[in-house]
């Protein structure tokens, strides 16, 4: 996970067609709205960690905020 992109690393890219169920699941009725939103964020996330190579070390702290950000705060009721 820490070396540089290489053009044979589609395991990275195969993983985001699960993303479908969240989008799926709006869609269908299943869940909140708000879902997207986080399937989003997640998506970028997930693709600047497989795209950044070299800078990776510079947005972990980011990344890390962003994460704990998402857990710690309230819950919409």
């Amino acid at each position: 996970m820490f070396r540089t992109y290489q053009k044979n690393d589609f395991a990275y890219f195969v993983s985001l067609i699960f993303l479908v169920f969240p989008v799926l699941g709006v869609f269908g009725g299943y869940f909140p709205v708000w879902t997207l939103v986080l399937t989003g964020l997640f998506t970028i996330a997930y693709l600047l960690m497989v795209y950044l190579k070299q800078a990776y070390s510079k947005w972990i702290p980011f990344l890390w905020f962003y994460t704990c950000l998402l857990y710690t705060s309230p819950s919409p009721r």
